[in-house]
């Protein structure tokens, strides 16, 4: 293996210049003493073992990438880096933007002094009377209305989505006819 290299020298304006040694010694008791701070810390043995016996640690991290849990959680990464790069840029700022401004206006409602007092039917209807809060309901109810129909589409092709969970209670669409299903 080469030495490593301690001198550098390069060209400026037709003349020769070489670095300090005392910039050089630095370096070299900054290197000295994050050496130590690792041994210290044990840190170093731990990189020296993992080295050492790099065949086995990475077939450990083999086995433990493969594992169902791992696989599962990649897919889901995978899925939602596909969202991601299905939004277009200038669709980010304004949700963003509108999770920032309604985070505030949700903090400053909490502290009011009435806050803990119920809102009540006519509290409602007066905040739906307010442009903000009209404008932020439309958006809602339109999210929640293409997120209904995409639902509906995959769960036409995977009638899983729409079945209950173990031990709910099964709609009258998913029971069985016939004796004890219901018909």
């Amino acid at each position: 293996m080469a030495a490593p290299t301690t001198k550098i020298a390069f060209s400026t304006e037709g003349r020769e210049v070489r670095p300090e040694a005392p910039l050089e010694e630095e370096a070299l008791r900054k290197a000295r003493r994050l050496l130590a701070a690792l041994d210290d810390a044990r840190v170093l043995d731990l990189l020296l073992g993992i080295v050492e016996q790099r065949a086995e640690v990475a077939g450990v991290v083999v086995d433990l990438l493969n594992g169902r849990a791992n696989r599962d959680g990649l897919r889901n990464l995978e899925g939602q880096m596909m969202l991601l790069a299905s939004i277009p840029p200038d669709a980010i700022s304004p949700i963003v933007h509108g999770l920032l401004a309604g985070s505030e206006r949700a903090s400053e409602a909490m502290q009011a002094k009435d806050a803990d007092r119920p809102l009540g039917v006519s509290g409602v209807w007066h905040a739906l009377h307010e442009p903000d809060v009209n404008l932020g309901m439309r958006a809602m109810i339109g999210f929640f209305g293409g997120f209904g129909a995409a639902w509906r589409e995959v769960s036409e092709h995977s009638p899983s989505l729409t079945r209950p969970m173990p031990g709910e209670p099964v709609p009258a669409q998913h029971r069985a006819p016939g004796p004890g299903g219901g018909a």
